[in-house]
This record gives structure tokens, sequence and C-alpha cells, in this order.
């Protein structure tokens, strides 16, 4: 008669698999599965909703200064052309 051996050396989560004794006990359920996946896809909603407002803002950002620098560059036309004009009336 063998004693000690594998068995005895295994420890007691393994020894319950092998015996066929509590196999599901430590899986999660299928509940709590569908929790976390349905939390994660909450996350996941608020994470690409949240690029893509920045993205938005930072579009947005580059038209106003692109709008801003050609608004102070036909000023500064203008203004050029009023002092040329003044130049030739003198």
């Amino acid at each position: 008669m063998i004693t000690g051996g594998a068995a005895a050396s295994m420890p007691a989560s393994f020894s319950s698999v092998r015996s066929g004794k509590n196999i599901g006990s430590k899986l999660p359920s299928t509940r709590s599965l569908l929790k976390v996946k349905g939390g994660s896809r909450c996350l996941v909603l608020i994470a690409v909703s949240l690029g893509l407002i920045s993205v938005l803002l930072l579009v947005f950002i580059i038209l106003q200064h692109i709008t801003i620098t050609a608004e102070r560059d036909l000023i500064k036309s203008y203004k050029n052309t009023v002092e040329e004009f003044k130049e030739q009336l003198h």
C-alpha cells in the first residue's frame, strides 16, 4: 500500500478537482460575468465619448485659431491699403 504519493502533495483545491468534488465552486457565476461585461461596456462608451469630444474640441480650437489669424492678416492688409491711399492723396 502506497501512502502519501502525488495525491498527498497536491494542494486541497487540486485534490478536490481531481476527485470531482466542488468543481464549479471557485468559478464566477454567469451573472457576475454579465455585470462585469456590462460595466466594461459602459466604461468603453464613456471613454469613446470623451475621446470624440476631445477631438471635436481640438478641431474647434484649431479652426478658431485659423479664423482669428486670417482676420488679423486681413485687418493688417486693410490698414496698409488705407495708408497707401493716404500717401497717394498727399
